[in-house]
């Protein structure tokens, strides 16, 4: 038992909350994805934390009780039914974060895999599937996760079957291949793989953002179509904006996209061409960095996103929950949108 929590204390333990009148109330339903990221909010407004401590006051003596919680969905497989059969097309880099994040996520389960490379398919863990056909017969969700200038041909052929699809980023390599997924992906489960709407630390809203993102990079499209889309679609999300105008500028190690938005915002993001890994975003002046913990309390909130890729690949398990309860957070329309931006850049 301990006395009511000073202020300070509430400061240091942050964002917990103080729940009044109730002795053992359970911690309400979230889903991640919304919960901590910018793809929804809780009913009640408030934030969750994957570990928080509650101070529950108590009616009449005026003391508190301390109460660990752990809504974090990570914490086992899914209790109920998986609710979306999901088959991985294209095995390489990025699907190294689908893979556990499928393991992860609530009501969603990979059940088969098809590459050229079939070592690369059974590295998935998930049932081999060839040809393509054979894939989409076994699924509901088709994940293209080829080179860009292949996306359009993958996705089409699942889309004409029935299947729904998420498509990385970018969308495709021209707009024409773009405006032929957002054609066919009518009345259909039809996501963009912007996971970064779903980041734990990105906020619902924001006045003001740029941001840079380097390091080492093996894309076939370059900085702009594999890395700058992503911030342009957060752009559009944060500021609740659309972009007027956007040019790219050579700065001393790489390139600059701007943009000037209708409301006035002048995003930025720097794609610098060498040096270490880095992705970062200055949202109203508050610098977050997206691929690390934050601190010693970050560490002991979301715990077990230690040694599992951190908050970064944490977004990847939001976004295919959000993608199983049938709220895709970013839609086919929003990546023709990033990439006709970055295109005509």
């Amino acid at each position: 038992m301990v006395g009511p929590p000073s202020p300070l204390a509430r400061a240091e333990l942050g964002e917990q909350r103080l729940v009044r009148g109730a002795r053992s109330a359970a911690p309400g339903p979230r889903r991640r994805g919304g919960a901590d990221g910018a793809a929804a909010r809780r009913g009640d407004g408030t934030r969750g934390l994957s570990r928080v401590l509650r101070v529950a006051q108590r009616p009449g003596d005026g003391r508190a009780r301390l109460r660990l919680v752990d809504p974090d969905r990570r914490a086992a497989r899914p209790h109920g039914a998986v609710t979306l059969a999901v088959g991985i097309v294209g095995c390489g880099k990025v699907a190294r974060h689908h893979v556990p994040a499928l393991r992860a996520a609530r009501g969603a389960e990979l059940v088969a895999a098809f590459d050229v490379d079939t070592a690369a398919a059974r590295a998935t863990g998930a049932a081999l599937a060839s040809p393509l056909a054979e894939l989409i017969d076994r699924v509901d969700l088709v994940a293209v996760c080829t080179p860009p200038e292949t996306h359009a041909d993958v996705a089409f052929v699942a889309l004409a079957a029935g299947r729904g699809v998420l498509v990385e980023k970018p969308l495709a390599a021209t707009l024409d291949d773009a405006d032929r997924i957002v054609a066919a992906a009518q009345g259909l489960t039809a996501a963009t793989g912007f996971q970064l709407r779903c980041h734990r630390k990105v906020p619902a809203r924001a006045g003001s953002i740029h941001g840079i993102w380097g390091g080492p990079g093996a894309a076939t499209v370059g900085p702009l179509l594999d890395r700058a889309v992503h911030h342009v679609d957060l752009w559009r999300a944060l500021l609740g904006d659309e972009v007027a105008r956007a040019r790219v500028t050579e700065t001393a190690d790489g390139v600059r996209l701007e943009a000037v938005m209708r409301g006035g915002a002048e995003p930025y993001v720097d794609l610098p061409a060498d040096g270490p890994a880095r992705n970062e975003l200055v949202v109203d002046g508050r610098r977050i960095d997206l691929y690390a913990m934050d601190g010693m309390l970050g560490r002991l909130r979301h715990w077990r996103e230690l040694g599992r890729g951190g908050p970064y690949q944490s977004a990847f398990v939001a976004q295919w929950e959000a993608i199983a309860a049938g709220r895709p957070p970013a839609t086919v329309a929003d990546g023709r949108r990033a990439l006709e931006i970055v295109l005509s850049s």
